[in-house]
């Protein structure tokens, strides 16, 4: 018996989720440390609180908290205290791209039904 092949490989049937935002290494935090005198920097293992409500302010989002974060699956360490500027415009722009990718989903014809409704009862009145 011989199996055709369809040219596909099984990588390419899996589409990632539409949820679910992709972090490059440029994207992902940043930890500063002293060794031995010397200042060094490594990526990090997420985003600190300080950092993601700094992030926030910026959007101009307040009392946001770690879980709408997470939601987005990008990584939280609570072990981190500090706030680096840095870390914080990167979390920012990270933000801002899956914010904007929200706002632009269709709400549904159900709700466009009911501002269409509304609209026309305001004009009647």
């Amino acid at each position: 018996m011989v199996l055709a092949d369809s040219g596909e490989s099984n990588s390419d049937k899996r589409e990632p989720k539409l949820g679910k935002i992709r972090i490059t290494d440029e994207e992902k935090s940043h930890v500063f440390t002293n060794r031995n005198g010397t200042p060094r920097r490594r990526t990090g293992r997420g985003y600190s609180n300080k950092e993601i409500a700094g992030a926030f302010a910026n959007i101009g989002l307040k009392n946001q908290n770690v879980s709408k974060v997470r939601a987005v699956h990008i990584h939280v360490d609570h072990l981190r205290r500090s706030a680096h500027p840095e870390n914080v415009s990167q979390l920012t722009t990270v933000l801002e791209r899956y914010l904007q990718g929200n706002k632009a989903k269709n709400r549904g014809k159900k709700q466009n039904q009911t501002k269409e409704k509304a609209a026309t009862q305001k004009t009647n009145k």
